[in-house]
Formats: structure tokens, C-alpha cells, sequence
């Protein structure tokens, strides 16, 4: 997604520290979804995850930190960040997918069409360039992208890494890409990566590049929302939120953010304790495990437990042009709920409806997708996507141990979501602007601490200004807790604190999402002392 501007904040670090997390903007198309576009996102997340799935059901197809500004494209279905390539770098747009792991852009021998309008790799013009004689094939069910791999230079915001390895693309499926969208960057784990190399997260942690082991992201909404409606309806690009490497925006969410401990380290996949549809809980979901996954539009999950929900609604699968969607009367209200490690957070009716596709008929935002993985193994029965995503400020833990979390949107975000529910009967660690704590019922430890230090300005045309209090908070890897029963209860305290000559940097740049309007770029530098 082409942002603009595109300037990028170094951030000012205090003695002792070199690194900053970054802070990019996203974009997002801004017309409202077709619905070719919402067969589209239902095609896309079958087609990415068709290699786990088992037989197809007949009703569907089965197809498959810095702060970088991401852009949203297609009606808050698809969001991307500019990253740079190569020396002198070249610019591609490429979509942040938390749930596969491979870096690639498009080759200029790329012939597809999906191929028509993108920037492609000139591998003649980078100094640093080096070929890896070994072709890449990637699979998303019927779909794939196909070429030849390569290593070499990335830079996303102000961080950068050398000799990272990438996938030249030389065919790809319609589906995957569009637009002046370049390539996609997988920020799952390296066991799920067919180029054999760590994911860009990892290799800038190994090269010491990030102050803290987390990303984050903070998904605007635009779709069904009169608070927050398309800046410019008539345009391609409106803000999409925020994506930060290295750090947290503390501006971005309120409260704690509560982690969960991943199941196995490929996909960002955590248990899920229950689900509910209008405040009933869904019987057979607790105990399967859900794929967090910021590169699928929709919600996807088995076949019988989709279907039980859209019942509890009064709603049925879709025929005819609606085959392979589920549908509801537009006048039930619906508020689905996801609970992880026993918080629980709100899908939002604004998001569960996609469109409304005649007076009373609506499309839902869960569909069917038997993956048949098993969860003893950690192996993910539900994709949860952006529908559930715009709901919540995410983070993903690289370390200490892998984990994502949670926290309700601040009054940075568009898309505010409170937890309704706070009792907790698994482990779970909780980072908030005053520490992070670990927490379950049984022992449980605390840490927290502020430091204040002044925050520098940079003025830039169309963007803000202003001064920040830096947050310290304290060293990851603290014990998790756990826990024998859900009766247990545990409480600890402790303490930490910003100390002088140490600390992170952080800039923001406002996001910017495909459905395509030119964000202004707020950005801001914080020093901590």
C-alpha cells in the first residue's frame, strides 16, 4: 500500500541504548466491499490454509517494529506497509500476514496479471544483492505464487537487516494480491517458512536491531462505522491503523494487555476456552486452538460449530451468488465473543455484519473452514482474522515464552473493545504503560514502572506534533504462573523502573489502509530517561 508521506522517524535514544521500536501507518481501500470482494476474502483465507484442511464440504470451495505505517486494502479486508529493499533500497508495498512466514516481492519476469501495476525487484541495481540458486513454490490451496529466491538488504522503518533472505515472484494467483500491493511479508515462524529462513522479526532480533521482543497492531475500522466513517469515499485510500515493530504504542490501547502462551511455534496459535454468540456459549469450542492472523479478512472455523452459531441467530448458508457464505436477518443484532485464557473480547455487530445484500438479508463475518488439525497438538481449528482483529490492540511476544496478547483500544484506535470478562483460570501475562505482570489463578508475580522523560517533535507537512512522557517498562521473561484449578487465586507485587542513560525511542507514524485514501502521517519521537 503506497502510504503518503512516507517519512519515517528516527527515534532519539538515550545513552546506553541504540535500537527503537518503529511505528508504521496503514492503509486501507475506502469504497465499500462488492461482493466479489467479500468471495474474494472468503476464497483467500480457504486457499491459505487449504493444505491443512480436510475434505470440502459440498456448500464451499476450499481455496486457500518500528512503527511502519500499514495501509488497508478492499473495505478493511487487507492491510499493508512500505518496506524497502535492496541498496539503494526500492520501495514495495507488502501485506503483514501474522499467519504465514515468508517474505517475497514481485520479479519484473513476473507475467500474471495480478502482477500489472506493482513494483517488481530490479536485482540489477542493488549493490548488496545475492542470488540463492533454489526456486520457491508457496501453496495456498488451489492458488500459489511461484519464482526463485534471493537475499539481500530489508529495511522496514528505520530498522534494517542484511542478507535477508525473500522470494522473487514470477507467477502469482489473483487472489493473493492486488492493486499496487508488491509482495506480502510473513511474520509467523520459521518452521512454516518455505524459503528455510527466519521471518523478519526474527532476524532483526537476532541482530539485536529491536528494544523489546514484541510487535503489535492497531486495525482501524471504517466499514459499518458512522463515528469513524471513509474519509473520502470516493477515494482508494484511507488511515488504517498502526503497525509497530520493537515496542507497544501505549496511545494506542488502555489497561493491561493480557498474553496467552502460544501452542506451538508456526502458527500464532492460541487456545481458545469458550465462544459465545449473544452471551450463549458455543458447545465444542473450548479446547481447540485459533490461528491469529492479520492477513485474513474473515473468521473461519468448523463447519458444525459455524453452523451452530449462525442457528443460535436464526441465520443459514448462503445459495447462488451467496454459496460458501452464511447469512442473517441485518435486523439481529449480534455480539460474538472470543474468550483466550479466560478474558474475553467482543466482535463488534459492526464487524460481525461484512454487507447487507438485499432488505433484510446480511452477510456474516464467520464462515466455514474444516482444518482438521488436532488440538493435543496445538494445531489451529479457527482463523481468526481482521473481523475479530479491528476489535482489540494486539501484540505478539517473539520470546519469554511466545505468546499473544490483548488490550482494549485507546482513544488512538477507532475500533474501542472492553474485555467482559477478567477471571482468568489458565497462565497469562498482562503489559500495561505501567509494567507487565503475570498472572493465573494459582501464584501469579508483578512488575511495573514508569519513567517520564521529554518526548522531541518533528514537524512534517499535514502531520502533528507534540511532546510524549516515555513509559520504562521492565525486562521480559518473567516466571508464568501457573495453575491447578480454576478455584485457585494468586496475587504478587513487585516493582521496576526507568533508570537514566537507558531507555527506548519510539516513533509513530499514523497508518494508512487499503481501500485507498492518502493518510496524514502523525509522528512523534518519545526518549525515555
Amino acid at each position: 500500500m503506497l502510504i503518503s508521506p512516507q517519512s519515517l522517524l528516527l527515534a532519539l535514544v538515550a545513552a546506553g541504548s541504540v535500537h527503537a521500536a518503529v511505528h508504521l501507518p496503514l492503509t486501507r481501500r475506502a469504497t465499500p466491499p462488492s461482493l466479489d470482494d467479500i468471495h474474494r476474502a472468503a476464497r483467500k483465507l480457504r486457499n491459505k490454509y487449504a493444505h491443512l484442511a480436510k475434505n470440502s464440504t459440498a456448500t464451499a470451495q476450499r481455496r486457500a517494529s518500528a512503527n511502519v505505517p500499514i495501509t488497508d486494502l478492499g473495505s478493511d479486508t487487507t492491510y499493508y506497509a512500505s518496506v524497502n529493499i535492496g541498496s539503494p533500497g526500492q520501495p514495495f508495498n507488502v501485506i503483514l500476514d501474522t499467519g504465514s512466514s515468508d517474505l517475497w516481492v514481485l520479479s519484473p519476469n513476473c507475467l500474471s496479471q495480478a502482477c500489472r501495476g506493482a513494483a517488481t525487484f530490479d536485482t540489477t541495481t542493488s549493490s548488496s544483492f545475492t542470488p540463492v540458486n533454489r526456486p520457491l513454490q508457496i501453496t495456498y490451496g488451489s492458488g500459489r505464487v511461484s519464482g526463485t529466491q534471493g537475499s539481500d538488504t530489508v529495511q522496514v522503518g528505520s530498522l534494517s537487516v542484511q542478507q535477508q533472505q525473500f522470494g522473487l515472484i514470477t507467477q502469482v494467483d489473483a487472489d493473493l494480491i492486488g492493486g499496487d500491493i508488491g509482495g506480502l511479508m510473513g511474520l509467523a515462524f520459521e518452521s512454516i517458512a518455505k524459503t528455510r529462513s527466519p521471518p523478519i522479526w526474527q532476524s532483526l532480533q537476532a541482530a539485536g536491531q529491536l528494544d523489546q521482543p514484541l510487535m503489535a497492531f492497531s486495525l482501524d475500522r471504517h466499514l459499518n462505522d458512522n463515528e469513524n466513517p471513509f474519509a473520502d469515499p470516493n477515494s482508494q485510500v484511507n488511515s488504517g491503523g498502526t503497525f509497530t515493530l520493537g515496542g507497544v504504542d501505549t496511545s494506542l490501547f488502555t489497561g493491561s494487555i493480557d498474553f496467552v502462551n502460544v501452542g506451538t511455534q508456526q502458527f500464532w496459535s492460541l487456545p481458545i476456552k469458550t465462544i459465545t454468540v449473544n452471551g450463549q456459549s458455543v458447545p465444542g469450542t473450548s479446547g481447540t486452538f485459533g490461528a491469529i492472523d492479520t492477513g485474513t479478512t474473515l473468521i473461519g472455523g468448523p463447519s458444525d460449530i459455524v453452523a451452530q452459531i449462525y442457528s443460535a441467530i436464526g441465520g443459514e448458508q448462503g445459495t447462488g451468488q451467496l454459496e460458501g457464505l452464511w447469512t442473517f436477518d441485518c435486523n439481529t443484532d449480534v455480539t460474538l465473543a472470543l474468550n483466550f485464557g479466560g478474558q474475553t473480547w467482543n466482535v463488534s455487530p459492526q464487524d460481525f455484519l461484512v454487507q447487507q445484500v438485499g432488505q433484510q438479508t446480511c452477510i456474516g463475518g464467520i464462515i466455514d473452514l474444516d482444518l482438521g488439525g488436532d488440538p493435543a497438538q496445538g494445531d489451529p481449528s479457527w482463523i481468526i482474522g481482521d473481523t475479530f482483529l479491528k476489535n482489540v490492540y494486539s501484540v505478539f511476544r517473539f520470546s519469554d515464552p511466545p505468546a499473544v496478547g490483548f488490550a482494549a483500544k485507546g482513544t488512538g484506535g477507532t475500533s474501542p473493545s472492553a474485555p467482559s470478562s477478567s477471571a482468568s483460570a489458565s497462565p497469562t501475562t498482562s503489559l500495561s504503560s505501567s509494567g507487565i505482570k503475570s498472572s493465573a489463578s494459582g501464584d501469579a508475580s508483578s512488575s511495573s514502572g514508569t519513567a517520564s522523560g521529554a518526548g522531541s517533535t518533528l514537524s512534517i507537512p499535514g502531520s502533528s506534533a507534540g511532546s510524549g512522557v516515555g513509559t520504562a517498562l521492565p525486562p521480559f521473561g518473567l516466571p508464568s504462573a501457573s495453575a491447578t484449578a480454576d478455584s485457585g487465586s494468586g496475587s504478587g507485587s513487585g516493582s521496576g523502573s526507568g533508570s537514566n542513560g537507558t531507555g527506548a525511542a519510539a516513533v509513530n507514524v499514523p497508518s494508512v489502509v487499503v481501500l485507498l485514501f492518502s493518510a496524514l502521517v502523525a509522528l512523534y519521537s518519545v526518549a525515555l530517561r
